[in-house]
């Protein structure tokens, strides 16, 4: 009796992969864990989810049923989702937050800015103030300090006229202060003080 021939497989010749018998609802189960990683939720939110009835509870085993959970979560977000207390409190604080930030910000920046032009200006007529008067000390003074022989009394004679030009281009330049609060009126007392403070 002859014995038939076993087939023997080409060299190169990939053979049909066997079938793998997946069970469908074994995946199905899956812990707490991935659980809340497949919805995206931490999991102290995923627990209270289950708590409140909005997520189906585990089963005896622990595991809950992917499938009923996607399907309870879908249902949840298509609701509205605001009757969450936790996150319509949530929503309430971070835009109450925002609009005192807001407030503040506008607030704070009230009394500093104005517009560039004006700043340009009262600068631009501050340096015009030293630059002008500083020039006019020699032809001003000429003959008045060339006729002093104490040479404390012609350092004094300098000193004040330098601390006149220093306050007028002070107060040129306070003029910043008052136009940013709305005033428009310069420090010019507060600067003349410090002007003579630092003799």
């Amino acid at each position: 009796m002859l014995k038939p021939k076993k087939s023997r497989a080409k060299r190169g010749v990939q053979q049909p992969a066997r079938a793998v018998i997946v069970d469908l609802d074994a995946l199905r189960a899956v812990p707490p864990r991935v659980a809340a990683g497949v919805l995206r939720l931490p999991s102290s939110t995923f627990r209270r989810y289950v708590c409140t009835g909005i997520l189906p509870k585990p089963s005896r085993h622990g595991v809950h049923d992917l499938v009923d959970l996607i399907g309870a979560w879908i249902d949840y977000v298509a609701a509205d989702r605001s009757k969450d207390p936790d996150i319509a409190q949530a929503k309430l604080r971070y835009w109450r937050a925002r609009a005192s930030r807001e407030e503040l910000e506008l607030e704070a920046r009230a009394g500093e800015l104005i517009p560039v032009a004006v700043a340009h200006q009262i600068i631009v007529d501050a340096l015009s103030i030293v630059r002008t008067q500083t020039d006019a000390i020699a032809g001003r003074l000429a003959m008045e300090v060339a006729a002093m022989t104490d040479p404390a009394i012609v350092r004094r004679t300098l000193l004040d006229e330098h601390r006149r030009i220093h306050r007028q281009a002070s107060e040129q330049l306070a003029r910043l202060y008052g136009t940013a609060n709305g005033s428009g009126e310069p420090g010019g007392a507060d600067t003349e003080a410090a002007a003579d403070d630092t003799s």
